[in-house]
């Protein structure tokens, strides 16, 4: 719980974008404010590790400590792309005064959509992504961001009949890459700083 990163404490060159990462969370997941006022609650750690008797005696005493966010981090698993959050606690003394600051990310979407992968888009060569917003209706190469930044090359074709956008040369890489299967979600986002984008939500 002390503002310098322990050991094992993430990388930065794991961290991500942070408008990616509501993107992928959801509305639901909002870490603390930065600096906001917490209570960490010792318990449920010990619990989880199976701590002395001593130890769980001694947080017995401490129920709820009272904290302040002091650093935050916004992370994706390198397999998954799984996101998560690795925040940092201080506990709070009662005579300091803990000045309330805010971390909010100067990305703007400007556009989204969700694709929800069926068992005929895995392994097939090629998926029909249906949001428009993304591509022109032209066949052509393009490039798309995933949340680690890395970025994928892909093969767009158009079908004026059906209004159709699809990648075909690539997908199968990055679904082998990205280990998809059906019920997993793309997300696609366009921001103000990369114009295509794109994650993946495990399926359940």
């Amino acid at each position: 719980m002390d503002h310098d990163f322990p050991l094992g404490y993430p990388s930065m060159d794991n961290e991500v974008d942070l408008t990616l990462w509501h993107a992928c969370a959801g509305l639901t997941h909002f870490p603390a404010l930065l600096s906001s006022t917490v209570y960490y609650y010792p318990q449920g750690h010990v619990e989880s590790y199976s701590g002395s008797a001593a130890l769980q005696t001694l947080f017995a005493q401490f129920p709820a400590i009272k904290c302040h966010v002091a650093s935050r981090r916004f992370l994706a698993d390198k397999a998954t792309d799984e996101v998560f959050a690795y925040v940092s606690l201080r506990p709070i003394h009662a005579d300091v005064e803990v000045p309330q600051t805010s971390l909010t990310s100067q990305t703007k979407i400007l556009s989204g959509a969700v694709k929800i992968l069926k068992s005929s888009d895995i392994g097939g060569g090629s998926v029909d992504i249906g949001v428009a917003s993304f591509f022109e209706k032209q066949e052509m190469e393009v490039t798309i961001n995933d949340i680690h930044n890395k970025v994928w090359t892909f093969q767009h074709t158009y079908n004026s009949a059906l209004d159709s956008h699809s990648l075909t040369v690539g997908w199968n890489d990055f679904c082998n890459s990205k280990k998809l299967r059906a019920g997993d979600s793309l997300v696609f986002l366009k921001t103000s700083r990369i114009r295509r984008a794109v994650s993946v939500a495990e399926g359940f």
